[in-house]
């Protein structure tokens, strides 16, 4: 279980699973955590390891913006 950090006083635990990396789209409205997966930045990220010759130990996006939901 891995404890991540969303909010000032908002927490959210996630079973950590091997192979299942993902990204996170927060809504700054009703506070929903869409959890998504992206071969796109999976390849930037490895560009960027490669072009900086740097070992990426562990990082985290987040995206924040309002829900389909909160559009309207």
């Amino acid at each position: 279980v891995k404890k991540l950090n969303f909010a000032e006083n908002e927490a959210r635990y996630e079973l950590v699973i091997s192979g299942g990396h993902h990204h996170h789209m927060i809504c700054l409205h009703c506070g929903n955590i869409i959890e998504f997966s992206s071969d796109y930045l999976e390849k930037l990220e490895e560009g960027l390891e490669s072009s900086y010759n740097f070992e990426m130990l562990e990082h985290y996006i987040k995206l924040f913006g309002s829900c389909r939901e909160c559009q309207h």
